[in-house]
């Protein structure tokens, strides 16, 4: 059995176990905006080109609005030693963080159950392991990209070309400083 294939059985075996435990338990979805949040997550895969930029980029605008409890969640296939140094306050994911069958394994699920006010998905690219994250996380909020990808996963999207992540950081720091103001 091929690799690929083995791949696909245990990701929809996985999927399948997720929705059973999305059943049990409903998420309440509280449109918050940068204001009232207290605590951030950022998701970023940083298999993806410009990950590392507009990552920064986010931040700076955070920390520009005052938000100082981000955490980064930020997704990589091999973390080095060089990589853990430079960026020793994120949440390091990788493949080894899930089972078999892609679901979040004990370190990572205080991440999944903890309960954030806003999850800012960064990620566009097709990946098992941020789809997952995204899909079982307990965040108040989730926005991102509105990309075929994640789009159905989040509570709130941008459309915008997925090249153009300048325009789409403004617009999101935009409608997050000004939901929900009365």
């Amino acid at each position: 059995m091929s690799n690929i294939f083995r791949s696909s059985i245990s990701f929809k075996i996985g999927t399948w176990l997720i929705q059973k435990r999305l059943q049990k338990r409903q998420r309440v979805v509280q449109t918050k905006n940068l204001g009232q949040a207290k605590i951030i997550a950022i998701v970023v895969n940083l298999v993806e080109d410009d990950a590392k930029s507009t990552l920064q980029s986010q931040l700076n605008l955070l920390k520009k609005q005052g938000i100082k409890k981000v955490d980064v969640l930020a997704f990589k296939r091999n973390w080095k030693t060089e990589d853990k140094a430079e960026i020793q306050n994120w949440i390091q994911i990788s493949p080894d963080d899930f089972d078999w069958l892609y679901l979040p394994q004990k370190n990572l699920k205080n991440v999944v159950l903890k309960d954030y006010d806003i999850l800012i998905n960064l990620a566009t690219k097709q990946n098992k392991f941020v789809f997952n994250l995204l899909t079982l996380s307990k965040a108040k909020f989730k926005v991102g990209l509105a990309t075929s990808t994640f789009a159905d996963l989040l509570d709130f999207t941008i459309n915008v070309d997925p090249a153009e992540k300048d325009k789409f950081l403004k617009s999101l720091h935009h409608y997050l400083t000004i939901l929900n103001k009365n």
